[in-house]
């Protein structure tokens, strides 16, 4: 029986640690597997529920980071500071892996299913296969793919909207990419995806870390796109399907909608509450 760590990075995540762990158990139960989750900035009872876990399941371990929010102001600095400690985890474990599964713990995940997740093997052309979702693609700021998104969505709209329109450059940057065909009848490969669930196999996390520097970026780009420059093959699998319509693309075509109705006026709305700081840095 093939061996793998799940992992994953969560901050108020009580509402869903329980299900989501219910969903792998069943997903991946041809697998033996341990679990390990990197804790930070919560403000619920997520850290009760994972000591009460950590208590129950012998495989299940969990560290807490504390309030990171106090020391690093930027979002995805955190991120990347929980992800590498989960990785200096799998690298320092005695126990022998042949997979490494990073996984948000949000509701994203609810829909996967012991059929996609077994779907990965039909194929021996990928070291790193992530997952895919049902009627729009929601992660579209950690994607780099050729003939789809090879850019930074976020900073491409934030330079831009001036140019072409906020209503254009909404609809090129989040609408248009969020349901592109391709993606359900092949597997496309990327330099960059995630899609809140990547299988990586064990020999390729070697050397690479998740970048904290003090930047407006996506955490996965540069991860990925450190393997890609070496050769290794970053796929989407259609059939690793892990959520239907996710909170993401509900929230975007209602933006979508404000901008229409309200142009720029909500465009600056929401870029101070995106962006906040890093609009003086762009």
């Amino acid at each position: 029986m093939q061996r793998l760590l799940i992992v994953g990075a969560v901050r108020d995540a009580a509402k869903t640690i329980q299900q989501i762990h219910m969903v792998f158990e069943k997903s991946f139960e041809d697998f033996d597997k341990d679990y390990f989750l990197v804790e930070s900035d919560s403000s619920d009872s997520s850290l009760k529920i994972l000591l009460e876990m950590s208590r129950t399941y012998n495989n299940f371990a969990f560290v807490s980071l504390g309030n990171l929010s106090d020391s690093v102001a930027n979002r995805s600095s955190r991120i990347a500071t929980c992800r590498n400690e989960y990785l200096r985890e799998f690298e320092s474990r005695d126990r022998k892996y042949d997979y490494l599964v990073i996984a948000d713990w949000d509701n994203v995940n609810r829909y996967l299913t012991k059929n996609a997740v077994n779907s990965c093997w039909r194929s021996n052309d990928w070291e790193v296969c992530t997952a895919n979702q049902k009627g729009a693609y929601y992660d579209l700021w950690a994607l780099r793919c050729e003939d789809w998104l090879d850019y930074d969505c976020q900073l491409d709209f934030l330079r831009n909207s001036n140019i072409d329109g906020v209503r254009r450059s909404y609809f090129k940057n989040f609408i248009r990419p969020m349901f592109h065909t391709q993606r359900f009848n092949q597997w496309t490969r990327t330099r960059s995806s995630f899609g809140g669930l990547a299988i990586y196999k064990a020999q390729v996390i070697g050397k690479y870390r998740y970048s904290t520097r003090s930047e407006f970026v996506c955490e996965h780009v540069e991860f990925h796109e450190a393997m890609s420059r070496d050769g290794v093959r970053i796929f989407i699998n259609p059939e690793l399907i892990n959520s239907n319509w996710t909170s993401n693309v509900y929230r975007s075509c209602l933006e979508f909608l404000f901008y229409i109705v309200f142009g720029k006026v909500y465009n600056h709305v929401r870029n101070r509450r995106y962006y906040s700081h890093f609009l003086l840095k762009t």
